[in-house]
C-alpha cells in the first residue's frame, strides 16, 4: 500500500506540481522506462555498493522491479488524471477546493474508474511474464536433478 501512495504522490506532482518537478520527474520515468530491465538491475547490483549500500541478489531484484514497475505505474495514473475533463479541476477550484483537496475527492474516485483497466492489464502483464520464468526455472531445476543423480 505504501508503494502505490508513493506512485500516486509521484502522479500528482507529474500533473499538478510546478514545472520544474514535473519535468524533472519526467526526465527520471522516461529514462528508466526507455532502458532495459537488467540495466537497473545491473546498476543496483554492481555500482551501489561503491556508495557503500550493498543488497543481496534477492533485493537487487526487487528494488530495481519495484522501481520499473513504479514508473510505469506512474504513467498509467498521469495519464488516468490528464485524461479527465479540465472543468473538473476549475469546478472544485471555484469551490474553494486546494489542490489537494480537488486531487482527493474530486479527481482521484473519477481517475480510478480509468486506470484500474490498464493497471490490471499491466498487472497481468507481469503474472505472465513469472509464470513463464518459473516453467522455466522449473524445467532447468528437473534437469539439473535428473542429470546429476548416479
Amino acid at each position: 500500500m505504501q508503494h502505490f501512495r508513493s506512485v500516486l504522490l509521484l502522479s500528482s506532482l507529474r500533473t499538478l506540481g510546478p514545472r520544474w518537478l514535473r519535468i524533472a520527474i519526467q526526465v527520471v520515468v522516461d529514462f528508466i522506462r526507455g532502458i532495459p530491465p537488467l540495466v537497473p538491475i545491473a546498476f543496483i547490483y554492481f555500482a551501489l555498493p561503491g556508495f557503500g549500500l550493498t543488497l543481496s541478489e534477492f533485493w537487487t531484484g526487487g528494488v530495481a522491479l519495484s522501481l520499473i514497475a513504479a514508473c510505469y505505474i506512474v504513467e498509467i495514473v498521469r495519464a488516468s488524471l490528464e485524461s479527465l475533463d479540465r472543468g473538473q479541476t476549475e469546478a472544485a477550484l471555484s469551490i474553494g477546493m486546494t489542490d489537494a483537496m480537488a486531487l482527493r475527492f474530486i479527481l482521484l474516485p473519477q481517475a480510478v474508474t480509468r486506470m484500474l483497466t490498464r493497471l490490471i492489464q499491466y498487472m497481468q502483464g507481469f503474472t505472465d511474464v513469472w509464470f513463464a520464468t518459473s516453467a522455466q526455472v522449473a524445467r532447468h531445476v528437473t534437469h539439473l536433478i535428473t542429470t546429476s543423480t548416479p
